[in-house]
């Protein structure tokens, strides 16, 4: 049993459409540098101090106090989730490590606590959006998913093909793929102009030795066909049906079907045909196992019986 491995990731673009009206949202870290006391905070206002933008907090937070370590202060920290106060594209933030957002508490401001207290981030803010958007739709999604996982397959097959040791075969009937993992990282509905789909997909086969598995069927075939009988090996037809078990093991059913044919035995019927007449042509052909019909024709018109000599006999057969 052979198997290959193999993750594919790729870009796709969403077809769907809707109108929205939606509020940016983001994530930032709370400082507490005001003293050792925790400060609770119900869902509270934040401002965006470049552009003024007002966001709220999702749900009420203790943010831990201040510690002082090496005679430095080490302000307390909380993450929370911040909401736009409107929706619109003009409350996306492109915040980042090199030039993070910071925010202010407004309701604190006049007192020791507003410029103790504060917000940062540097992940962006996004989603905020009004008009028409693009939405991944479920078609999007499963057609993305089919076209990568044939890729997959495509792919896995030609290396498994690569694996395959030059004294075996591989039986394309065994191929079989398991998807490990995947991933969309957006679900049906969702606001996106693009989205991107992994797949972590493993494909298995089954390599074997074609000249055992021929002397195994020749035996089979041999061992069911009726004596006085011939194989026609070229017109033989095999197929495999496969499946996996535990532990490794693996059932290949094999279905085959060769056609046969009566032996004609030339040098007997040379002899035995020798100096006979018509009617004893027919009674002779007719006792031979496997004979559909006679007709016995003699030319030239004075002729009326077989040659006596071997010699003068020829035996033509039409497969």
């Amino acid at each position: 049993i052979l198997t290959v491995r193999k993750t594919e990731e790729k870009l796709f673009s969403s077809s769907g459409e809707k109108e929205a009206e939606e509020k940016a949202m983001g994530s930032v870290t709370v400082y507490n540098e005001l003293d050792s006391t925790s400060q609770p905070m119900i869902p509270s206002r934040f401002r965006e101090e470049k552009t003024g933008k007002i966001f709220w907090s999702k749900k009420s937070i203790i943010v831990p106090g201040a510690s002082i370590k090496d005679g430095k202060i080490l302000p307390g920290t909380i993450e929370v989730e911040i909401i736009a106060s409107e929706a619109g594209s003009s409350f996306n933030m492109d915040c980042s490590a090199f030039s993070p957002c910071r925010f202010t508490i407004p309701a604190w401001q006049g007192t020791v606590k507003y410029d103790k207290l504060y917000a940062i981030t540097n992940t962006p803010i996004k989603g905020g959006s009004t008009g028409k958007v693009k939405i991944a739709t479920t078609e999007d999604i499963s057609k993305a998913r089919e076209i990568i996982i044939s890729d997959l397959k495509s792919e896995l097959t030609n290396e498994l093909k690569g694996k395959v040791p030059s004294t075996l075969q591989l039986l394309t009937e065994s191929l079989t793929e398991k998807i490990i993992k995947e991933s969309a990282g957006i679900k049906a509905g969702d606001i996106a102009d693009n989205f991107s789909l992994s797949v972590d997909m493993e494909l298995s086969g089954i390599a074997f030795n074609g000249s055992d598995m021929s002397q195994l069927i020749d035996s089979i075939i041999k061992s069911t066909v009726p004596e006085g009988m011939d194989e026609l090996a070229e017109k033989r037809e095999v197929s495999f049906a496969v499946s996996y078990g535990a532990d490794k093991k693996v059932l290949i059913k094999i279905n085959g079907q060769e056609s046969v044919a009566w032996k004609i035995d030339e040098s007997s019927i040379k002899r035995d045909i020798l100096g006979k007449n018509e009617s004893d042509l027919r009674q002779y052909f007719n006792s031979i196992k496997g004979v559909e019909s006679v007709r016995v024709d003699f030319w030239p018109f004075w002729v009326n019986k077989a040659p006596n000599k071997e010699s003068r006999v020829e035996i033509i057969i039409e497969k």
